[in-house]
């Protein structure tokens, strides 16, 4: 019996294995079985921990890793896991993998900042599983290209005003006018909740949660006066008594530039909340 045992064990070790290599030679791997795999999810666990955008972004860099061991001549025997064996062990070159890994994100048309995403991403995943990358000779040997800046040109008073002279939607006015008036990113203003609006204050003060700033770190900011009354009209409209419809019951909770739809008018529980702002084409 444990002679069969072992048996069944090998038989469906090989079975994966074949599974892997099936999806090798078609190349029909996808993003979601790239991400479950042990060692990319160890990694991209971590990265999560403090960014989900930045676990998105490795995630697509591994994927474009996947696909150039598709297709190179002498590493398409790897997957992005089993390959991490022969690099500890020196079996491939290093800095000729990254260079032609290099190439091949060149060969899609991808922009100077993508690839060097990309890359990053590699570099990192290599990292933290004790491959590290020396410096001085990834710049030696590994030809990035080069990333030219273009001029650019903020808005200026005028700009928004153009904006603001054609936008005839409420919520888009009242957002475009927090933003400008607060310098906001556009995560944090679609972030506001009415809980974080002291309208006391004098200039209006406005709290921008952790959770939602670039630097991790909560701060207050403060607005202007017409930015002010444009808010205040949104925020009344919104949830005033609208004879045609079921009235928003307001909650502190409830986010500024949040957008409900009833689908079904006599149940109120049909409401879908969405945290993004749909720019309409009038503006």
């Amino acid at each position: 019996m444990y002679y069969a045992n072992q048996l069944i064990q090998v038989i469906s070790a090989k079975k994966v294995n074949i599974n892997w290599r099936d999806k090798i030679t078609t190349q029909s791997i996808t993003r979601n079985e790239i991400k479950q795999l042990h060692q990319v999810k160890a990694f991209l666990d971590s990265i999560r921990r403090n960014s989900v955008a930045s676990e998105k972004a490795y995630l697509s860099g591994l994927f474009k890793f996947q696909q150039f061991l598709f297709q190179d001549v002498k590493l398409n025997v790897y997957s992005i896991e089993t390959i991490l064996s022969p690099l500890m062990r020196q079996e491939i070159n290093l800095y000729e993998m990254l260079d032609r890994f290099v190439s091949f994100l060149y060969s899609l048309d991808l922009s100077s900042p993508s690839i060097k995403l990309y890359m990053e991403s590699l570099r990192s995943y290599l990292a933290y599983h004790d491959i590290d990358v020396v410096p001085s000779k990834f710049k030696r040997k590994v030809k990035m290209p080069k990333a030219y800046r273009e001029d650019e040109e903020a808005l200026d008073v005028q700009d928004i005003r153009n904006i603001l002279l054609v936008c005839n939607n409420r919520r888009l006015k009242a957002y475009i006018l927090v933003l400008a008036s607060g310098g906001f990113r556009a995560v944090e203003a679609l972030a506001i909740r009415l809980k974080d609006i002291d309208f006391s204050s004098s200039p209006t003060k406005i709290h921008v949660r952790k959770e939602y700033s670039k630097t991790r770190v909560p701060r207050d900011v403060y607005i202007s006066d017409e930015a002010t009354k444009f808010l205040k009209d949104w925020i009344n409209w919104k949830y005033k008594d609208k004879d045609y419809d079921w009235t928003k019951k307001l909650k502190s909770e409830d986010l500024v530039f949040g957008v409900y739809s009833i689908k079904n008018r006599s149940n109120p529980k049909n409401i879908v909340l969405t945290q993004r702002i749909q720019l309409f084409s009038v503006c």
